[in-house]
């Protein structure tokens, strides 16, 4: 694998890994520490689930006008204030304020990473998806396993920190991305013209 290719399978990681740690621990967040309703946890996770299908959907109409890598840098940077401010937010017209972000940066993360793993295997389509759904499901089992771990030993109000830097990491892997080239495609095989069939009675 190429240096490209490792660096977009991180950012993948690192971003799904906090997505994963923010949907386990939120409703934990809202109804344990918040003292609010598991009511109003559903409803912020509706909120974000029903604004990631448009902004998915102009994610991708964006993506060669914008840029794709700088698509996914300005989604880290979303993603990391998002989980930034999330601590710092009491307030439930906050909180669903709030989803606007994060559905962004989701919409981003979920989209525009396989494109540019696709990219940096040209001709190699089905080798960048099963390296992308490997990430994606890794990303989602460490994120599992650290939200029990740091929820358990700090509570679940510094997971969100510790997902902010996750992101911001991935956010450095994401610039690292734009420097190194981008991988020139295959030149198709060029097969030789049939020698014409001459008549053996001329």
């Amino acid at each position: 694998l190429g240096l490209r290719t490792v660096l977009v399978l991180g950012v993948v990681l690192l971003l799904l890994g906090a997505n994963s740690m923010y949907q386990i621990d939120i409703p934990l967040h809202i109804t344990e520490e918040l003292g609010m309703s598991p009511r109003f946890a559903g409803l912020l996770l509706g909120v974000s689930a029903a604004l990631e299908v448009p902004l998915m959907v102009l994610a991708g109409v964006w993506a060669d006008r914008v840029g794709k890598q700088r698509m996914m840098v300005a989604a880290t940077v979303c993603a990391t204030v998002f989980f930034g401010l999330l601590p710092l937010t009491d307030s439930r017209p906050l909180l669903l304020a709030l989803q606007l972000l994060n559905a962004a940066w989701v919409a981003v993360a979920l989209n525009i990473p396989v494109v540019v793993l696709q990219d940096s295997l040209p001709g190699r389509f089905g080798t960048a998806s099963a390296l992308y759904s490997s990430a994606f499901k890794a990303g989602m089992f460490l994120g599992g396993l650290a939200v029990g771990t740091v929820a358990t030993w700090t509570g679940h109000r510094q997971v969100f920190w510790v997902c902010a830097g996750l992101t911001a990491l991935a956010g450095v892997l994401a610039l690292l991305l734009r420097a190194v080239p981008q991988p020139s495609s295959p030149e198709p095989v060029r097969t030789p013209a049939p020698t014409p069939l001459t008549d053996p009675r001329e």
